[in-house]
């Protein structure tokens, strides 16, 4: 397979892949956005977890989106059931 289009389906589909990274890599040609530690403070609402500057390369919106990834996915899966996160142990 076309490594490029492997790269690319496994961005596409991997949960965990990240929306873009936190430095220019070979396949984009820019940095992703900066956070701030209200940003992390704010998209971790109602999560208890550290909230802290040393955690902000791990902030939710460096990832897509579990929505996003499972429509991705919706030929294979059916979705019978939603988590929502409560807690979360970094560093």
């Amino acid at each position: 397979m076309n490594p490029s289009i492997e790269r690319k389906s496994l961005q596409q589909n991997h949960p965990l892949a990240r929306i873009s990274a936190f430095r220019a890599t070979p396949w984009t040609n820019s940095a992703s956005p900066t956070y701030t530690l209200d940003d992390l403070i704010a998209q971790t609402n109602g999560v208890e977890c550290r909230k802290d500057a040393d955690l902000l390369d791990e902030i939710p919106a460096a990832y897509k989106s579990i929505e996003s990834v499972m429509a991705n996915q919706a030929d294979l899966v059916e979705v019978v059931a939603t988590l929502k996160q409560v807690v979360c142990i970094k560093g």
